[in-house]
């Protein structure tokens, strides 16, 4: 090809057996870099894939060691629950065993006092009737 009296050999680029097209030396450069980009982005693809699958399987790990742990919290919730629902009832067995004794003490102090009185209210009796 003879282009303003010079002469122009374009090279042919071979592409996957295919003997393609002619390009300008700049044509071929702007060519190469894309499929340099291309590769560059399958790569970037290749590992945005893997580190999807990567993440998937760390999310069911986790989701099953929380699944784990809400079961093991909601047993141990349970527990707690009968754990202060009997120290509720001690704690109220505790408060009545208090009042009986409270009206223990009451009664024999009251006994005591009615005992004393008893016996000095038969002492004097019992000096007025010997004197």
């Amino acid at each position: 090809m003879t282009v303003c009296g010079q002469q122009l050999r374009p090279k042919r680029i071979v592409f996957e057996k295919d003997t393609g097209v002619f390009f300008t030396s700049a044509q071929e450069t702007q060519l190469l870099v894309k499929l340099k980009q291309l590769e560059g982005c399958k790569s970037e693809l290749a590992y945005c894939k893997e580190y999807a699958i990567n993440a998937d399987i760390q999310i069911q790990k986790e989701q099953a060691a929380y699944d784990s742990l809400y079961r093991k919290f909601h047993e141990l919730q349970i527990v707690a629950n009968e754990l202060q629902e009997k120290y509720r009832l001690e704690f109220d067995a505790h408060n009545k065993t208090k009042e009986l004794l409270v009206t223990e003490n009451t009664r024999k102090k009251n006994w005591r006092t009615a005992a004393l009185i008893s016996g000095v209210i038969a002492v004097f009796e019992i000096a007025l009737l010997t004197r």
